[in-house]
């Protein structure tokens, strides 16, 4: 069992909004702020975090430091920031700021530590239909819930509750009153890997995952074939 850690966002500068969203210790949370001021393009832009200070170097490439990535797009004029692994260490208040004004117009973000979550292993079969189930806990129920696969230190969202499609491609999703169960039709060996039924916000201002399920695939044997 694994910790949940508790989001609490203050939105920006003078603005207070408290929020709370599960992630796993050793898994992820993802922060993406929106320029203060939509009219201009910040040449600089810095995460304070409770340990050092993350300066961005460069435009539409992610920058590594540590266990922090950092994305600046000044197309789309926004800043994101992951975090992976999370670690207890990392609790406590991070501050996204944009520019050299005085004072900095800024987010903060603070980070700390509640609860558990889990990771669970699981096998599927080539050319076979699987399912993965997603299940939450009552004060995640109200969220927006989705399931995404892990793609180095970014995780790829699947599908959504957000939206009314359940289906895309070889994927589709099915409500459950704990969750969702994600089928995976037609199961390949580039279906294997690490998923992640995750929690976030209507905007996309930040991201966390609170189950872990890591999806091996096998081909079936000749002799379970017959015996079936």
């Amino acid at each position: 069992m694994k910790s949940i850690f508790l989001l609490i966002v203050s939105l920006m500068t003078g603005t207070e909004s408290l929020t709370e969203v599960n992630a796993c210790w050793e898994g992820w949370v993802e922060i993406t702020s929106k320029y203060p001021h939509e009219e201009k393009i910040y040449d600089k832009v810095q995460v304070v975090s409770p340990a050092n200070t993350i300066q961005s170097n460069q435009t539409g490439k992610w920058e590594k430091s540590d266990q922090f990535y950092l994305y600046h797009d000044t197309v789309q004029k926004y800043l994101r920031l992951i975090i992976q692994p999370f670690k207890s260490k990392d609790c406590g208040t991070y501050s996204l700021k944009f520019g050299q004004t005085t004072p900095a117009e800024k987010r903060e973000v603070k980070i700390v530590e509640k609860n558990y979550c889990t990771t669970i292993n699981q096998t599927a079969y080539r050319a076979a239909k699987t399912s993965i189930r997603c299940n939450y806990s009552d004060l995640d129920q109200s969220k927006i819930k989705f399931i995404c696969k892990a793609d180095n230190y970014t995780c790829k969202e699947i599908l959504t509750t957000q939206l009314s499609k359940r289906s895309k491609g070889k994927f589709s999703l099915t409500d459950i009153s704990s969750g969702f169960d994600l089928s995976i039709r037609q199961v390949s060996l580039n279906d294997a890997g690490v998923y992640w039924c995750g929690v976030k916000e209507k905007d996309d201002s930040y991201r966390a995952g609170i189950t872990k399920i890591q999806l091996k695939v096998k081909s079936k044997s000749f002799a379970s074939s017959v015996f079936q």
